[in-house]
């Protein structure tokens, strides 16, 4: 099994998770918080909808700069149950069509975090994908 077939695994595994778990949000607690310095639960629902962004940042960019001097295009909003699936079925897709089209070498070409030019760290690809993509999208789910 190669390195993409295994990740092309793990990443359905995680989406039909998290999948299930948006499916169960409730519009009537949408602004719901567990502590006043929380995310809501619509704002959290939206994050782990936007994360699958990232495979497009890592796939396709060689680097991402937290603080860019330009603004960053605003992504759409989920404002209910059913507009966060739409957007999360929409982003998954994308992000399956991103993989299945990666050549296996390029998941091992390096990739940049940084913030406001300065670099905060450097590392393959698959290891960008796994760690901060699929295992964040893990921890908020959790959340």
């Amino acid at each position: 099994m190669t390195q993409i077939e295994m990740l092309q695994q793990e990443f359905e595994q995680e989406l039909a998770a998290t999948r299930r778990t948006l499916e169960r949000l409730d519009d009537q607690k949408w602004n719901w918080k567990p502590h006043p310095r929380s995310w809501s639960l619509g704002e959290l629902a939206n994050h782990l909808v936007n994360l699958l962004s990232w495979f497009e940042v890592t796939l396709g960019r060689d680097e991402l700069d937290l603080s860019p001097s330009d603004e960053s295009p605003a992504r759409p909003v989920g404002n209910n149950r059913q507009e966060i699936l739409s957007l999360f079925d929409q982003n998954a897709r994308q992000a399956g069509q991103l993989l299945s089209q990666t050549r296996e070498e390029h998941l091992w070409t390096p990739w940049k975090l940084l913030k406001g030019g300065q670099e905060l760290f450097t590392m393959p690809r698959i290891l960008v994908l796994r760690r901060f993509v699929l295992n964040h999208l893990v921890h908020h789910r959790g959340q």
